[in-house]
């Protein structure tokens, strides 16, 4: 009776009495025959439904894996990448493979790691040298991009980026923080007395709509305006390109003088000792100067004097000659004398 465990060979037997032991031993074996042929019946079933889910997970398992792959390939061949690092890239002066080769000796880049993909599937004619691995080009690298970008926004390839628009495009906000003034003038601007120092400091303090510029017409006549060029006689035993200073030779107190420094940003007119010395001029036509000239180093120096003497540039008829005031300083010099704004504008 354990044997079988359908319920209708009990509901037979309430149905159908039976009267002998061997008559129920026929019946019970029917029943249970019946019964294990439906137990196996269902065990294939369960065996043939498993391997086939089994089969269907194995085939989307290989399937997703192609599909993986083949995107991969697709992204390759394409140089898009999904899950990119940055919204944005910053343009190059250069391909992004020549920015590879002249930084790649450098300890600041960030080498990846072989290609995973299938390599039976890669296009052997191309090449990426920042994999170092065939499958794409190092043009078509999105991987590189990544990187070089992240070396850019680091600051480390400012001579790879191409500069466009302006400084304040380029850079953002470069409003100043702070102001830096200095003013840089001689006795020739302002004077050398006391009440000549606080005169120049009033004028440069007022309101500029209190300053008022009145031009006088010149009784002299007008002077024709000559165009100062230079030919290929003047650059003779010059090597070019060059940043040499402009050194010429002038006429002063009718001495010729050579090695004559032109400096813009001088507010003196100089002239070295050494000069002065042989133009056999009295010292005691020097007159006495207080405003000492400064040095880079901070330091003072105080001219012997100042005195005014005749200046000639030019040959006739293009000639010109002026008063200028030169400073007389005791310091060595490669140069006989510099010619700062003063004497230029007087030309």
């Amino acid at each position: 009776m354990q044997g079988v465990r359908d319920k209708s060979f009990l509901a037979s037997l309430d149905k159908n009495p039976l009267e002998t032991l061997a008559k129920f031993m026929t019946r019970s074996d029917k029943y249970a025959n019946a019964e294990e042929t439906k137990n196996l019946r269902e065990a294939a079933q369960n065996v043939k439904i498993s391997v086939k889910e089994s089969t269907k997970k194995e085939v989307d398992s290989a399937g997703g894996k192609k599909r993986k792959e083949d995107r991969t390939r697709d992204e390759r061949k394409s140089g898009k990448r999904p899950d990119r690092r940055f919204s944005t890239y910053t343009s190059l002066n250069k391909p992004q493979e020549q920015v590879l080769m002249e930084i790649k000796s450098e300890g600041f880049v960030s080498w990846p790691n072989k290609l995973r993909s299938n390599p039976n599937r890669w296009n052997n004619d191309k090449y990426c040298h920042y994999h170092r691995d065939h499958g794409h080009s190092t043009s078509d690298c999105y991987h590189l991009q990544e990187e070089i970008e992240r070396l850019t926004r680091e600051g480390r390839l400012r001579e790879h980026v191409e500069r466009t628009g302006t400084v304040e495009e380029r850079s953002g906000d470069n409003r100043p923080t702070e102001e830096i003034r200095t003013i840089v003038d001689g006795p020739r601007g302002r004077g050398d007395s006391n009440n000549a120092w606080k005169s120049h400091v009033k004028s440069i303090s007022r309101p500029e709509s209190e300053i008022l510029i009145i031009a006088r017409p010149s009784k002299e006549k007008k002077k024709e305006k000559y165009c100062i060029s230079f030919t290929d006689e003047d650059a003779r035993r010059i090597h070019h390109p060059h940043d040499d200073a402009l050194v010429i030779t002038l006429t002063i107190a009718n001495r010729r003088v050579f090695h004559i420094i032109i400096d813009t940003g001088s507010s003196t007119d100089v002239l070295f000792t050494h000069a002065f010395n042989k133009m056999s001029i009295e010292r005691s036509t020097l007159r006495p100067v207080r405003t000492p000239l400064i040095r880079f180093s901070g330091g003072q120096i105080l001219p012997e004097g100042i005195i005014s003497l005749s200046l000639t540039a030019g040959s006739p008829p293009q000639q010109a000659t002026v008063m200028v005031d030169f400073l007389i300083i005791d310091q060595s010099s490669v140069y006989n004398a510099i010619l700062g704004r003063p004497s230029l504008s007087l030309l």
